[in-house]
């Protein structure tokens, strides 16, 4: 905490301000102090009333950032109310004492000043007591205003921090559900390579050259929450290409990118688990095989990333939706919010996967880097 001797240092613009707040004050109190010399028959010079306010202003000045220090030290919530409260009225006397000294040096400096004689003071004990209660105004005013900023900046503090946090557990929980698609498809790819190894080696070789393609993918990706659809599409035909190579000419696969829709930045591995999800429940149990379709296009101001697959008899698209799809949606929601959808249906006998991104950068944008550099 501050010492006391801090509050009493101000930036230029800052000792600009205050002066003029308590140069308003005074004004105000020229108006009071000038109405009762009226009506009490004051027969003196106009420009004492004028002397009286301001060194009731500015000395209350010299002194409110005490004021201010102690708010600061004694917190004013519920749970501390009955230990501030009585302080503060402790306060109030060695304050007033402070006070009117200041105020009646600052006036006798300026009688001396124009007329060669101190301000006139019959009692100095009798003026003490006079002005006692007097200033209870304007320390409770310092007092009110103080602890309302204090709990305006805790306010501010307080959202903020709520903001941090809830930023570094969607972060958190975003790459956690990003781990969990990574051995997703790397299991799925080593069973495929342990089944083909005494088949055909140089069918091995080829899902091995696919695979290290992915690999170098996803560790490139591992701190990025974006990259390009380019580059999420250069994986995508990695695995359609392991895909093929498993189910030879059971597995068509077609793309159709629009070309606009490149650059736009999507979340790394996004295609990976609608295309295993395509494979697993359209190609995997027909023994015919069957047609997976590629669709990337721009529709109001969002990515729509289709992908369409035949669908094998008795499966439903609710049997379909597994945890790679499951962690999809997930993934999606931390980083869009409800700005971003997953929808799963059967249409015309094929299963019908469609992802709607907006097209902005999201909430957890990391420096993105290329896969490949």
């Amino acid at each position: 905490m501050a010492n006391l001797a801090s509050y009493y240092r101000f930036s230029r613009h800052e000792a600009l301000f205050w002066w003029v707040v308590w140069t308003v004050v005074g004004l105000v109190l020229v108006r009071i102090e000038a109405a009762d010399a009226t009506r009490a028959g004051f027969a003196g010079a106009s420009w004492e009333p004028w002397v009286w306010a301001f060194s009731a202003s500015y000395g209350y000045a010299l002194v409110a950032p005490a004021i201010v220090y102690f708010c600061h030290q004694w917190p004013l919530d519920r749970a501390r109310l009955w230990q501030t409260a009585p302080r503060l009225l402790l306060l109030y006397a060695p304050t007033a004492i402070v006070f009117t000294s200041l105020m009646l040096g600052l006036r006798h400096l300026v009688y001396w000043l124009a007329t060669g004689d101190g301000y006139p003071i019959d009692s100095l004990v009798d003026r003490y007591i006079y002005e006692f209660p007097k200033s209870v105004l304007l320390f409770f005013l310092v007092v009110f205003v103080t602890y309302t900023r204090l709990y305006q900046q805790q306010a501010a503090q307080q959202k903020l921090n709520a903001a941090q946090l809830n930023e570094a557990l969607s972060e958190a929980r975003l790459r956690a559900l990003q781990e969990q698609l990574q051995p997703h498809f790397l299991f799925n790819t080593l069973n495929l390579i342990s089944s083909k190894m005494y088949q055909s080696q140089s069918v091995a070789d080829s899902i091995i050259t696919h695979l290290a393609d992915l690999l170098r993918y996803s560790l490139k990706t591992r701190e990025q929450s974006t990259v390009t659809l380019e580059q999420e599409l250069d994986a995508a035909r990695s695995f359609l290409s392991i895909a093929q190579l498993r189910f030879e000419d059971r597995l068509n696969f077609e793309l159709d990118v629009a070309p606009r829709t490149l650059p736009i930045p999507v979340p790394p591995l996004l295609l990976q688990p609608l295309l295993e999800n395509a494979v697993k429940h359209g190609i995997e149990p027909n023994r015919s095989g069957g047609n997976i379709f590629l669709l990337c296009e721009l529709e109001d101001a969002h990515l729509r990333l289709l992908v369409r697959n035949s669908l094998a008899a008795r499966q439903s698209s609710k049997e379909s939706f597994g945890i790679g799809l499951a962690n999809t949606r997930q993934r999606l929601q931390v980083l869009y919010g409800d700005c971003a959808a997953v929808t799963l249906e059967t249409v015309g006998g094929d299963m019908v996967t469609t992802v709607r991104l907006p097209v902005k950068e999201v909430k957890l944008e990391r420096q993105a880097s290329s896969p490949g550099g």
